[in-house]
């Protein structure tokens, strides 16, 4: 059985990912999907008409997700493709060191 987020989400086992929707085309895509369940996404921003920043957080440490603000975190930056062709699709860029040992909340630009 996976690990749960607790606290006020007991029983809630889920892979947040990162989504855009077109409102012209009425179209949805996932930007982003954790295939190895390694890392959850969130706290997505328009980096620029063609790049969302979203912060992941390591999905090993799930409990105290509500009151513990300061969990190790990773910025990433993904681009849109302009189609949903995997020839455009490019993998998401990470933006902060490896080394884990900092948090990463709310980005702004």
């Amino acid at each position: 059985q996976k690990q749960d987020w607790g606290e006020s989400y007991t029983n809630k086992v889920f892979a947040p990912k990162v989504w855009t929707i077109d409102l012209e085309s009425e179209s949805v895509r996932c930007l982003v999907d954790p295939e190895d369940g390694t890392l959850s996404c969130g706290q997505a921003t328009w980096l620029s008409e063609t790049e969302v920043l979203y912060v992941a957080w390591q999905s090993s440490e799930r409990l105290g997700i509500v009151y513990c603000h300061q969990r190790r975190s990773q910025l990433y930056s993904v681009a849109v493709p302009a189609s949903d062709s995997a020839a455009e699709r490019k993998p998401p860029q990470q933006l902060t060191a490896d080394a884990m040992d900092f948090s990463c909340r709310s980005p702004r630009v």
